[in-house]
């Protein structure tokens, strides 16, 4: 399914998320942790529209949650359990287990959700991307120490082992370096997108000025 002009997304029964102008629907649902096979998917012009199989639980079971103990939420309607966990995040005083039967907050919750979804997105985005800049940093470190000893290894053609070494170098070598092109040729691309909707703003502003 095509997602590259999805502009909002509609889980049912949450909030509307408004995909980030800087990120692709596909980075929102990976950033949101949505399992999309947990869901059925329809596009409508710019929204896509996630919904799931009919019937839901109620707020009796318990979870605990980065050391607090929350409900656990409806499947499709809400409050889920993404919305639940939010909800504890923005508002750290009250009782969820008394205040989620209360339709006057729900309302507050669900209002404040959707005021905050964008933001909530590009945090969620960061922190995702603060983890992988972590986990890359560990294997570089972890690579630089096997290519020393690689280098020492790979050069003793006595070892059985040794013309191995030479070829997995070899083919991680090119591997990786069309991977960095590919990579480097997709940024260039998003940033010539991003140049040429600056520009076609920069002249619609114009031309309605002119008018």
């Amino acid at each position: 399914m095509d997602l590259s002009n999805v502009k909002v997304i509609k889980p049912i029964g949450s909030p509307d998320i408004t995909v980030p102008p800087t990120m692709t629907a596909e980075q929102v649902l990976v950033a949101m942790n949505y399992d999309m096979s947990q869901y059925d998917m329809s596009v409508a012009g710019d929204v896509l529209t996630l919904s799931t199989v009919a019937g839901s639980k109620g707020l009796i079971d318990t979870r605990v949650v980065n050391g607090k103990v929350l409900p656990i939420g409806n499947r499709c309607n809400f409050p889920t359990d993404r919305d639940i966990e939010r909800i504890a995040e923005l508002f750290p005083e009250d009782n969820l287990f008394e205040t989620l039967n209360d339709g006057a907050k729900l309302q507050v919750y669900f209002d404040r959700l959707a005021e905050t979804s964008e933001a909530y997105v590009l945090q969620a985005f960061e922190a995702q991307n603060a983890e992988v800049a972590t986990q890359l940093a560990e294997n570089v470190a972890t690579l630089k120490q096997l290519l020393d000893r690689a280098l020492v290894y790979g050069v003793k053609t006595d070892n059985p082992v040794s013309e191995r070494i030479v070829g997995t170098i070899a083919d991680t070598a090119t591997l990786l370096g069309h991977q960095i092109t590919l990579a480097e040729s997709m940024e260039v691309d998003a940033r010539q997108r991003q140049a040429q909707e600056a520009e076609r703003q920069r002249i619609l502003e114009e031309i309605r000025q002119e008018g």
